[in-house]
């Protein structure tokens, strides 16, 4: 059985680990001013996406009003055309 300061340690890193992400996200669109596509955006992350699903929390700040899609372009990675990325630049800070 699992005690529930168990459940609740886990669902506190699962938060943090996300705020994490985030902000990576927007580090790195900030670093890459023409921006960058899913697939270049999730080459940063070690583990692929797998726990961290960099698109998913790149669609939380799109959502935000955070990121946009700026246009579309031969993405470096796959090579297929996909969406660009960009952050948007007169962003200080952000609270969630």
């Amino acid at each position: 059985m699992i005690q529930k300061t168990s459940k609740d340690s886990y669902n506190n890193l699962d938060v943090n680990r996300t705020k994490i992400v985030r902000d990576m996200i927007l580090t790195m669109l900030y670093t890459y001013p023409k921006g960058l596509t899913d697939t270049e955006l999730s080459s940063f992350f070690t583990k692929k996406g797998e726990l961290l699903k960099p698109r998913v929390r790149r669609f939380e700040l799109m959502k935000k009003g955070l990121v946009y899609s700026d246009r579309k372009r031969r993405c470096s990675i796959s090579n297929k055309v996909a969406l660009v990325w960009k952050v948007k630049r007169d962003i200080d800070r952000y609270i969630y």
